[in-house]
């Protein structure tokens, strides 16, 4: 249900050309930039073959197992204690974390996801944002400068988004 309401939505943003017969202009990921230790997706125009003007301003995302690393930003101690919270439930190889803009404001907002599908997908299959709202997405490939919200809740509370209670 959710993966048709988002392929509605992703289709209803397809930009079409004035002219009769002319091909639909959809935004499909482009190559992968890596710059150190993040990586960046780069939008393309499908009927272009170019990427959309503002890719290069896209945020980085980095694998959370090189968090502290030398060439990542640091963590503000909430982010970090997010991030552990979330890896102490789940154990992924292609859990990711990056600052992204949120509802539209010039604030950065720190995300986790699991790319468990590839580093940058469409946004008709995006990743649940792990430490967002029940009904938060990141369609990195398609739409990687922000996040993105299902028309609904899905499942319950993950333990994580509790903190433990201090000693």
């Amino acid at each position: 249900m959710l993966s048709a309401a988002l392929v509605a939505c992703s289709h209803a943003q397809a930009r079409q050309d004035p002219t009769p017969n002319a091909p639909v202009d959809m935004i499909t990921p482009g190559p992968i930039v890596h710059i150190g230790r993040g990586i960046r997706c780069t939008p393309m125009h499908t009927s272009w073959q170019t990427p959309e003007p503002m890719s290069m301003l896209a945020p980085l995302s980095y694998a959370a197992s090189d968090a502290g690393a030398a060439g990542v930003p640091p963590l503000t101690p909430s982010e970090r204690a997010t991030l552990h919270r979330i890896e102490h439930y789940v154990h992924s190889s292609t859990l990711r974390f990056a600052w992204v803009l949120w509802g539209g404001s010039k604030d950065r907002h720190f995300i986790v996801y699991d790319a468990d599908s590839g580093l940058c997908v469409l946004a008709n299959v995006p990743y649940k944002v792990l430490n967002g709202g029940c009904n938060e997405f990141y369609g990195s490939g398609e739409r990687p400068f922000g996040t993105q919200a299902a028309p609904d809740c899905f499942g319950t509370k993950p333990p994580w988004m509790t903190p433990s209670p201090k000693p």
